[in-house]
């Protein structure tokens, strides 16, 4: 009897822990960027940006997670910055690919990035100064900016010029 409960109980762990496996993979794909124009300066993490355009995808470095995104001033002002980012949902599937911005006390914080028909995307930590802001107004306001998503071919390119050599 106490193996057959073990058993069960062991067989439900699984269930769950895949299920929130599967949860956890449908972030931006590896073969995909996200470019938005953000008409405001924002921060992402302890980085303050200035308004402008801007391309997100995964980290190129192979030994990073899904999970680190990489941001880049498509302007040229700023170099690439890598950030780690957790799972997130809504409730419904955005129409389009967004930046979701939290607005506290006229300050935009970057918070959520979602593709296109799909609930699940990634979410950034709020940092120190923007829970202190939270603490203080209480209110924070959410501002979404819609981003275009393109698939990337350029890892096939240079995976094919690997093989003709």
């Amino acid at each position: 009897m106490i193996n057959r409960t073990h058993a069960m109980i062991f067989g439900l762990a699984l269930l769950f822990v895949g299920g929130l496996t599967m949860t956890a993979n449908a972030q931006i794909p590896s073969d995909s960027i996200l470019k938005a124009d953000v008409p405001f300066s924002f921060m992402v993490r302890d980085k303050k940006y200035p308004a402008g355009e801007y391309t997100i995808r995964q980290s190129d470095d192979s030994l990073d997670s899904e999970m680190v995104l990489s941001i880049t001033n498509d302007m040229g002002k700023e170099k690439t910055s890598i950030f780690n980012t957790f799972s997130t949902s809504e409730d419904n599937s955005p129409a389009n690919s967004m930046l979701v911005f939290d607005k506290i006390d006229g300050k935009y914080f970057l918070s959520k990035i979602f593709v296109a028909n799909d609930p699940v995307g990634n979410a950034v930590d709020e940092t120190q100064p923007e829970k202190q802001l939270e603490n203080r107004y209480a209110k924070s306001e959410r501002v979404e900016i819609k981003a275009g998503h393109w698939k990337v071919l350029e890892k096939l390119v240079k995976k094919d010029k690997k093989n003709d050599s």
